[in-house]
């Protein structure tokens, strides 16, 4: 009996919780009713869908007691978990390559919303399908049709579905003689409740050229371990027998190397499953005076990446500091923040937006002679940037004292390439900054925006030029 107690106890908190926070659905299961009670972190069996499909779902905020947006209707048939109904006070439909919010109240098969099992090969049934992208524990709770059944057992238990693929592997009833599977099964349930939490906060984490950085959590909430097994962590861990003992982390360790991505865990896979665009973040955890953790942004890399291979690489031009080394001078500043000017250049009003442009650009004190015959002496020391052809754009900005800082990366390089050309922005910082600043129309000194350009043959930089 003492068993019994301690089960009910670990699992209401679960589901107060969970009743707190969503509405549940519906399962008919042997022509009986039974409410599925859905964690805040867990996602609900049709919620999953889209997760797995790695696209968002069309439902709408419904109320604070429903913000995944609808109610499904479920069935057990066979052993096996089908969708039969779904309903929803907000959605998205499709017209034409336009998404346009219905505001109607709706209860439709799913199909409505373009759901389908996963295995294309099996039927539906009367509008129903069967939920074969789901795996998980279900936690039931009996809606009584009468006041006997509302007076029975059954409505005072739990019942526990744990489903594989769509299909009941096991079940359980809280107060059953067989502790030890009722009590492995809830562990499982509060394991998945834990995954979930923690993908729902922490994000995978990544490093490139030595830099550590965190990977932003993409709109459909995936993480880029889940998206290797699909958003499904039954397909990662084959053995459930485990699952009670064994912490399931949604999130992982990753490498960007060669314009590729690379797992640092385990079998050290290239992460061929990747396809988007990702947002990377580059910094580092400090603590306020209070003792609060922050993450510091130093810099932010926006990616497309097709089969786990970067296509396109860019990093914000904004004012986040590129890493320790690069940090701009403290005694850099802009004079008027109001009135900015600029050099006529298209990529860099790309990067750091249109200004209007001076009567006279600012011009290095030495000449574009004296500067070329600098930098004719300098050469990358890197091996691989021998027999490579390649040109480098520096924005930065000179404020009206000459004094130079903002320093921006134009071209869109990306692995080697990024290396050899934060390797010509070093170079760059550490020439004598001899700058004359603009001028107005008005020959006032003004704050300005230049640009550097450079040539890159076998390591040495043949050619240095600006506007």
């Amino acid at each position: 009996m003492k068993k019994i107690v301690v089960l009910i106890a670990l699992a209401l908190p679960l589901i107060s919780m969970a009743q707190k926070t969503q509405d549940p659905d519906t399962l008919i299961w042997n022509e009986k009713k039974y409410a599925v009670e859905v964690d805040r972190y867990c996602p609900s069996v049709v919620s999953t869908y889209f997760l797995r499909r790695l696209t968002a779902p069309p439902f709408q905020f419904w109320s604070s007691t429903n913000n995944r947006g609808h109610v499904a209707t479920m069935e057990i048939m066979d052993d096996n978990l089908w969708v039969s109904m779904i309903e929803a006070k907000r959605f998205k439909t499709r017209v034409g390559n336009l998404w346009a919010e219905s505001g109607i109240d709706t209860s439709v098969a799913p199909d409505y919303f373009g759901m389908s099992s996963l295995d294309e090969n099996r039927e539906s049934f009367d509008g129903k399908i069967m939920a074969d992208w789901f795996s998980g524990v279900l936690t039931l709770s009996l809606i009584p049709r009468d006041k006997k059944e509302q007076r029975s057992d059954e409505a005072r238990r739990l019942k526990l579905l744990y489903i594989e693929n769509g299909h009941i592997v096991e079940s359980a009833v809280v107060g059953q003689t067989d502790s030890v599977k009722v009590m492995r099964l809830l562990k499982i349930l509060k394991n998945l409740t834990t995954m979930y939490s923690t993908a729902s906060v922490w994000s995978d984490q990544i490093s490139f050229d030595g830099h550590p950085g965190v990977v932003e959590r993409r709109p459909e909430g995936t993480t880029m371990l889940l998206e290797r097994y699909a958003n499904n962590p039954f397909e990662w861990k084959k053995d459930w027998s485990t699952l009670d003992t064994t912490e399931v982390n949604a999130t992982g360790f990753w490498v960007l190397r060669n314009d590729s991505i690379f797992s640092e865990e385990g079998d050290k896979a290239f992460a061929y499953w990747l396809e988007g665009k990702y947002v990377i973040h580059y910094g580092e955890w400090v603590e306020d005076e209070s003792g609060v953790g922050n993450y510091k942004v130093y810099k932010t890399q926006q990616l497309r990446v097709e089969k786990g291979v970067v296509k396109d690489s860019r990093f914000t031009p904004c004012s986040f500091e590129d890493d320790e080394k690069n940090v701009s001078d403290d005694s850099f500043s802009i004079c008027n923040p109001n009135s900015i000017w600029s050099v006529d250049d298209k990529q860099l009003a790309e990067v750091v937006g249109q200004f209007k442009q001076p009567k006279q650009n600012p011009a290095y004190g030495g000449d574009k002679v004296g500067m070329r015959t600098y930098f004719r002496s300098k050469s990358l020391t890197d091996e691989r940037a021998k027999d490579r052809l390649f040109r480098v754009r520096i924005g930065f900005m000179v404020n009206c004292e000459g004094k130079v800082g903002n320093w921006q990366l134009l071209n869109k390089s990306k692995g080697e390439l990024y290396e050899f050309s934060n390797m010509v922005l070093d170079m760059v910082k550490a020439m004598p900054q001899n700058w004359k600043p603009a001028l107005d129309k008005k020959g006032n000194p003004v704050d300005c925006w230049q640009i550097l350009e450079f040539t890159v043959s076998n390591g040495s930089l043949t050619s240095a030029n600006y506007k």
